[in-house]
């Protein structure tokens, strides 16, 4: 398998654009895997392996995170371009903290990632929101977007009904 790692901006806006445009332009998505590890700038950062024909990308050095409101705002722009190229049933998450990979060639770094039992993020986007805290805590739907959530959990229902 090849694994093309990205590097990305320093800022979580600019990495979460690069994402989006790396997920519009793959062919055949087979699976993009969401992990949580611990960060520098903030407590936990975001790992993505996206798995598609063509070929695999892996971002591990990305910033993005879910840990304020701002920031989860950027997670769901990307979930609305998975949802724009019918991927939301490929969408998954390590339930679990991710080790850091990016000092790894990216195939040991992907292989890792690929080690852990991924649950699908929809339905159940609470559980993967909660690896952005430290307890793994399932925490109210008040203290996210949860509408938007709920509505992009609609539209992976409706797809597959």
């Amino acid at each position: 398998m090849y694994i093309e790692r990205h590097c990305l901006p320093s800022t979580t806006y600019g990495a979460a654009d690069v994402v989006k445009e790396k997920i519009k332009a793959a062919k055949g998505i087979k699976s993009i895997l969401f992990g949580a590890r611990d960060a520098v700038a903030n407590r936990y950062a975001t790992s993505i392996l996206l798995i598609a024909d063509e070929g695999s990308y892996l971002f591990d050095t990305t910033t993005i995170t879910m840990e304020r409101s701002s920031r989860e705002l950027e997670v769901l722009g990307i979930f609305d371009v998975i949802k724009s190229v019918g991927a939301l049933d490929k969408a998954e998450y390590i339930p679990a903290r991710t080790p850091s990979t990016e000092h790894l060639p990216a195939i040991e770094a992907a292989e890792i990632l690929k080690s852990y039992k991924p649950d699908n993020i929809f339905p159940n986007w609470r559980g993967f929101a909660s690896i952005f805290n430290e307890k793994f805590e399932m925490r109210s739907v008040s203290f996210y977007y949860s509408s938007r959530w709920e509505e992009l959990s609609g539209n992976l229902t409706e797809n597959h009904l």
